[in-house]
C-alpha cells in the first residue's frame, strides 16, 4: 500500500475559494488558494495604495465566497473664490436737503480665496477641510449723503407771497415734457416752465437753474413735493437726457 508524503495530504486538504474582488467599477471572480485578504489580492495582481482602503482589512482570513471591496482613495487640494459683500453706510449730510440722497461712492464686493484639502473615494468628494484663506481683494463700501438740511421755506402754503431774495438751494430736479394737457396756471408748457409744490416755491416765481438756465413756477404736480422740481423740456428725448440730478436752484429777484 503506498504512502502519501505529509506535503501531499497537506496540500490535498486546503480547498481553494471562490472570491470576488470589486474595484474600480469592475467586479472580479477569482479563485485562490491563499489564505488571507492580502494574499489573494496580490495573486490578483490587483495594485492597491497605501491610502486605499480595503474591506475586509489586509490581514483578515480569507473564507469561501467573500465579497472584496477596495475603495479609492484619493486627496487633492481645491482653489475656489468667494465675494466678500461690500457695505452700505448711509451718512448724514447737511449740505442737502431733507429726502434727498446722493451716492458719494459706489460698493464694490472684495474677493476671498479659499485652499481645501479634499478626500474622495472612487471619486466623489466625501470630505473637505479648510487649509488656508487669503483676501486677493478687499471690498469697498458704498457710502450714500443722506440730505438732512432743512427745507427752504419761501413761502406758508397758500400765501402767495412774493419773493425778493437772491439765496440759492439744492433740489432733485426731473424732468417733463408736453402731455397734451396745459399747466397748473393754464398756460401751454415752454422751455423754461417749472413743476414745484407751491407750500415751498410760490407759483409765478423766477429761478435760476443750474445746468437748465432761467425759469418761472408755472406749474405743479402729485409727486412734485418738498425740495423737488421738475423741468419741461420740449421733446421726450432732452426730458430722458436730463434724467434725474440734485441741481443749485437759486431764486431770482424780482
Amino acid at each position: 500500500m503506498a504512502v502519501l508524503s505529509l506535503s501531499i495530504i497537506t496540500f490535498l486538504s486546503i480547498k481553494g475559494k471562490h472570491v470576488t474582488v470589486l474595484v474600480d467599477d469592475n467586479k472580479i471572480s477569482l479563485y485562490t488558494f491563499k489564505t488571507s485578504v492580502q494574499n489573494a489580492i496580490n495573486e490578483s495582481g490587483i495594485n492597491v495604495s497605501k491610502n486605499d482602503i480595503v474591506t475586509p482589512s489586509l490581514v483578515s482570513s480569507l473564507n469561501e465566497g467573500q465579497t472584496i471591496k477596495i475603495t479609492r482613495v484619493n486627496k487633492q487640494q481645491l482653489v475656489q473664490e468667494r465675494e466678500i459683500p461690500f457695505e452700505v453706510i448711509r451718512k448724514p449730510d447737511h449740505r442737502l436737503p431733507t429726502g434727498i440722497e446722493k451716492v458719494k461712492q459706489q460698493g464694490s464686493n472684495g474677493i476671498k480665496k479659499l485652499v481645501y484639502q479634499t478626500t474622495l473615494h472612487n471619486g466623489v468628494e466625501v470630505s473637505r477641510k479648510l487649509i488656508s484663506s487669503e483676501i486677493v481683494s478687499r471690498p469697498q463700501s458704498k457710502v450714500i449723503a443722506v440730505g438732512k438740511r432743512p427745507a427752504v421755506m419761501l413761502a406758508a402754503r397758500g400765501s402767495g407771497a412774493n419773493i425778493t431774495m437772491g439765496e440759492g438751494f439744492e433740489a432733485e430736479a426731473t424732468a417733463y415734457t408736453f402731455t397734451g394737457y396745459n399747466t397748473a396756471t393754464g398756460i401751454t408748457p415752454y422751455r423754461g416752465v417749472v413743476a414745484v409744490d407751491p407750500s415751498i416755491i410760490p407759483l409765478g416765481t423766477k429761478l435760476f437753474i443750474e445746468g437748465y438756465g432761467k425759469a418761472e413756477a408755472l406749474d405743479t404736480g402729485g409727486s412734485i413735493k418738498g425740495n423737488r422740481i421738475d423741468l419741461f423740456f420740449p421733446t421726450r428725448e432732452q426730458a430722458l437726457k436730463w434724467g434725474r440730478k440734485v441741481v443749485k436752484v437759486t431764486i431770482l429777484k424780482d
